[in-house]
Protein backbone atom coordinates (compact mmCIF):
# COMPACT_ATOMS: atom_id res chain seq x y z
CA UNK A 1 0.00 0.00 0.00
CA UNK A 2 1.11 3.66 -0.61
CA UNK A 3 2.20 5.65 1.39
CA UNK A 4 1.31 9.52 1.58
CA UNK A 5 3.00 12.32 3.52
CA UNK A 6 1.44 16.03 4.10
CA UNK A 7 4.47 17.99 3.16
CA UNK A 8 3.13 21.20 4.55
CA UNK A 9 3.50 22.97 8.02
CA UNK A 10 -0.31 22.75 8.77
CA UNK A 11 -2.70 20.44 9.30
CA UNK A 12 -5.33 18.41 5.51
CA UNK A 13 -8.20 17.27 5.53
CA UNK A 14 -8.27 15.30 2.69
CA UNK A 15 -11.55 13.79 1.04
CA UNK A 16 -11.43 9.93 -0.38
CA UNK A 17 -13.54 8.13 -2.39
CA UNK A 18 -16.72 6.80 -0.53
CA UNK A 19 -17.29 9.92 1.67
CA UNK A 20 -14.76 8.78 3.67
CA UNK A 21 -12.22 11.73 5.10
CA UNK A 22 -8.31 11.51 6.40
CA UNK A 23 -7.20 14.31 8.46
CA UNK A 24 -3.24 14.85 8.35
CA UNK A 25 -1.39 16.74 10.87
CA UNK A 26 1.43 19.25 9.20
CA UNK A 27 4.41 16.80 7.96
CA UNK A 28 2.02 13.86 9.30
CA UNK A 29 2.63 10.25 6.31
CA UNK A 30 -0.22 7.84 6.43
CA UNK A 31 -1.20 4.41 4.29
CA UNK A 32 -3.91 4.89 1.75
CA UNK A 33 -5.17 1.65 -0.15
CA UNK A 34 -4.59 2.36 -4.18
CA UNK A 35 -8.47 2.67 -4.52
CA UNK A 36 -8.15 6.11 -2.17
CA UNK A 37 -4.84 7.05 -3.96
CA UNK A 38 -6.99 7.76 -6.87
CA UNK A 39 -9.53 9.85 -5.36
CA UNK A 40 -9.74 13.63 -7.15
CA UNK A 41 -8.77 15.65 -4.39
CA UNK A 42 -5.84 13.91 -3.28
CA UNK A 43 -4.55 13.72 -6.87
CA UNK A 44 -5.52 17.64 -6.93
CA UNK A 45 -3.00 17.70 -3.52
CA UNK A 46 -0.39 15.85 -5.21
CA UNK A 47 -0.50 17.87 -8.51
CA UNK A 48 -0.02 20.65 -5.95
CA UNK A 49 2.59 19.09 -4.05
CA UNK A 50 1.06 19.94 -0.75
CA UNK A 51 1.58 15.87 -0.72
CA UNK A 52 3.83 13.42 -1.13
CA UNK A 53 3.31 9.55 -2.38
CA UNK A 54 6.28 7.29 -0.55
CA UNK A 55 7.13 3.68 -2.32
CA UNK A 56 6.65 1.21 0.11
CA UNK A 57 9.52 0.72 2.20
CA UNK A 58 11.68 3.60 0.54
CA UNK A 59 13.13 6.11 2.90
CA UNK A 60 10.52 9.04 3.59
CA UNK A 61 13.02 11.72 1.31
CA UNK A 62 11.69 9.67 -1.69
CA UNK A 63 8.83 10.30 -4.23
CA UNK A 64 7.05 8.52 -6.66
CA UNK A 65 6.72 11.18 -8.95
CA UNK A 66 10.43 11.78 -9.15
CA UNK A 67 12.01 8.49 -8.38
CA UNK A 68 15.21 10.27 -6.83
CA UNK A 69 16.17 11.84 -3.95
CA UNK A 70 15.11 15.54 -3.04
Amino acid sequence: MPHIKNKLFQPLTILLEGDKTLYLQAREDAEVSNTQLNSPHLQSLIKSRDIAVIEEGEPAARSRRHGKPE
